[in-house]
C-alpha cells in the first residue's frame, strides 16, 4: 500500500519550529516597554522588561544561528559589547547609562 502524501502527515509541534510572529510580538513589545521606560523617566523594570523581550524576540524571528552570527561578526564586536554592557547596566539599577551605552552600541 502507497504511503499518503507528506502534505497529510501530522505536524507534531516542537521547539526547533516557532512561528516568526511570536518573535515579531515579543520585539515589539520590548520596543514598546523600552519607549515606555524612557518616557517614564528611565524606569528600571520597564527598560529591563523591554530588554529581555527584546533579546528573546530577536532570535525567533531569524533564528538562534543567524542571531549569533549577526552579534558576534569580527567587525560588530565592539557594537556588541557596548550593547550586552549597557543591559547589564540596566539590570543592576543604570539605567540612564545604560541605555546611553546600549544606543552606542546599536548605533555601531
Amino acid at each position: 500500500s502507497p504511503r499518503p502524501p507528506p502534505h497529510s502527515w501530522p505536524r507534531i509541534p516542537g521547539p526547533a519550529r516557532r512561528p516568526p510572529e511570536i518573535g515579531i510580538g515579543l520585539t515589539g513589545f520590548g520596543l514598546l516597554f523600552t519607549f515606555l521606560g524612557v518616557l517614564f523617566l528611565f524606569d528600571r523594570t520597564l527598560l529591563g522588561m523591554g530588554n529581555l523581550l527584546f533579546l528573546a524576540g530577536v532570535p525567533m524571528i531569524i533564528g538562534l544561528q543567524k542571531t549569533g552570527r549577526f552579534f558576534f561578526q569580527r567587525r560588530k564586536v565592539r557594537g556588541t559589547a557596548c550593547f550586552l554592557l549597557g543591559v547589564i547596566l540596566v539590570f543592576i539599577g543604570w539605567s540612564f547609562i545604560g541605555l546611553i551605552i546600549e544606543g552606542f552600541g546599536f548605533l555601531n
